[in-house]
């Protein structure tokens, strides 16, 4: 065969292989039309149909018959619980919290709305700590100010929801019904719940209050520096004695719930839910609870520091750092004379918050760089979201606590609660109405603007 044939056939089979290839191109692409086609057609059906029930619906929301029965029902159930009145929060019906409900940790159960400390102790200094309202059971929320996720994750698909109507005007003024997670269970088991524990705390407010108030020695200026605080005023005021009611927060972390929250302890009281969160813990103590400033822990200087107390060195002559405990601030304390330089009130700072807020033991705890350089700037010191500082240590005690016994508690268990304890102590007798009405009693003539903690007092029992 000849090149010019062998070359002519090549030439035919490339035209020929190129024809397929473009008609196997275009039937895809007739393919694909019709597939968009038969798309359109249903969304189009979906979308008509979907318009057909809404009418219905609307016309028998509207007072309009219907031949079902059961939607008459449900359309009258809606009108029943239809809008809230003007000026009034929406939310969820909301299950009395005294009704006991048992809940088992293998199986648990849809859980009520929880138990909060009451909302009426409101500081006047910060803002109002709400959370943000809803028309259905809350299944996400976030904290506007803190981040703080407050809702619970899981909804019961079957749970009906109730109608009401978008026009409506809604309150401004939020309220705080949240709903509690479904609990996976409890850290300790029900054959726990008898053992006890003697929980101390290294919160010593009595003993600053009576070396405070002590005839002469402190100046006027110095003690209306703590009395005229916006946050520290409420803890110098309140009913205060030298014993400790650490039973009922013993009781509350028996019964801690598994939620999975870092910023939150929820406790399982006779089914019925007990929250501690960041809310709480304001309402409880007054304390300022907003966010930190920006770079706060390199606010003020260690100047003062460094004035009265010297850096150790090891045996070889390398500086330890600055390590000031307790002990040494009351030594320095005691020996300091009013110059009117306000070194003094400093050091008072200093020590109030080293005994008081954050609580810790005498002999191996050396007082955090933070509050070092935060006495220097005495403003910073009224202003700073003590109350945060504060709540975050009780959660990681909370956290502490519940790892240590988790494989048991011993006959005699002892535990050193840090930091400061005063809402955490005061938690199960905001929150069970049983414990309230037996061992707290309201305080005659309370300051307004007033917390929780001061509102009410421990009742005179004659025991610790």
């Amino acid at each position: 065969m000849s090149p010019k044939t062998r070359l002519a056939e090549k030439k035919e089979k490339a035209g020929a292989s190129e024809k397929k290839k473009n008609a196997a191109v275009k039937r895809k692409e007739a393919a694909a039309k019709r597939r968009a086609a038969v798309k359109k057609k249903r969304e189009a059906a979906k979308r008509s149909e979907t318009t057909k029930k809404k009418r219905k619906r609307d016309s028998g929301l509207d007072g309009g018959s219907s031949s079902n029965p059961t939607k008459r029902t449900r359309n009258r159930v809606r009108e029943t619980a239809g809008s809230p009145p003007e000026n009034e929060g929406v939310h969820s019906p909301t299950p009395d919290p005294t009704t006991p409900r048992p809940v088992s940790p293998s199986q648990p159960e849809k859980s009520p709305t929880p138990t909060h400390a009451a909302n009426e102790a409101e500081n006047p200094q910060q803002p109002r700590v709400t959370s943000g309202s809803s028309t259905k059971s809350p299944s996400h929320r976030v904290d506007e100010q803190n981040d703080e996720e407050i809702g619970s994750n899981n909804r019961d698909p079957n749970t009906p929801e109730v109608a009401v109507d978008n026009e409506t005007p809604r309150t401004v003024e939020r309220d705080m019904t949240v709903e509690a997670d479904r609990p996976a269970g409890f850290f300790f088991n029900p054959s726990d719940y008898q053992k006890g524990c003697k929980l101390s705390s290294r919160c010593r407010q009595h003993d600053f209050l009576t070396m405070l108030n002590a005839v002469d020695k402190f100046d006027a200026s110095e003690k209306s520096w703590f009395q005229d605080h916006p946050q520290f005023k409420h803890i110098f005021h309140m009913d205060c004695t030298s014993t400790r009611k650490m039973m009922g927060l013993w009781m509350l972390l028996l019964r801690t719930m598994h939620t999975g929250k870092g910023r939150q302890a929820w406790f399982g009281v006779n089914g019925v839910p007990v929250r501690y969160s960041i809310r709480e813990h304001s309402l409880i103590s007054g304390l300022y609870c907003h966010s930190y400033p920006e770079n706060y822990q390199k606010i003020g200087s260690m100047k003062f520091a460094r004035k009265y107390f010297k850096v150790k060195k090891t045996k070889d002559g390398k500086e330890k750092g600055l390590q000031v405990t307790e002990e040494d601030v009351k030594e320095k304390l005691q020996k300091m004379k009013f110059d009117g330089s306000g070194d003094r009130l400093r050091m008072l700072v200093l020590y109030f918050l080293a005994r008081v807020l954050r609580g810790r033991s005498k002999a191996n705890y050396f007082i955090e760089y933070f509050l070092l350089q935060a006495v220097e700037d005495l403003e910073f010191c009224t202003k700073f979201p003590w109350g945060r500082y504060t709540f975050e240590d009780c959660m990681k005690e909370i956290f502490h606590v519940r790892d240590h016994f988790r494989d048991g508690i011993p006959e005699e268990a002892q535990w050193p609660f840090p930091g400061f304890i005063n809402p955490l102590e005061i938690l199960a007798f905001e929150c069970i109405p049983v414990l309230r009405e037996k061992f707290r009693e309201p305080v005659p003539n309370c300051l307004d603007g007033c917390p929780r903690m001061c509102k009410w007092r421990f009742k005179r029992t004659g025991t610790t």
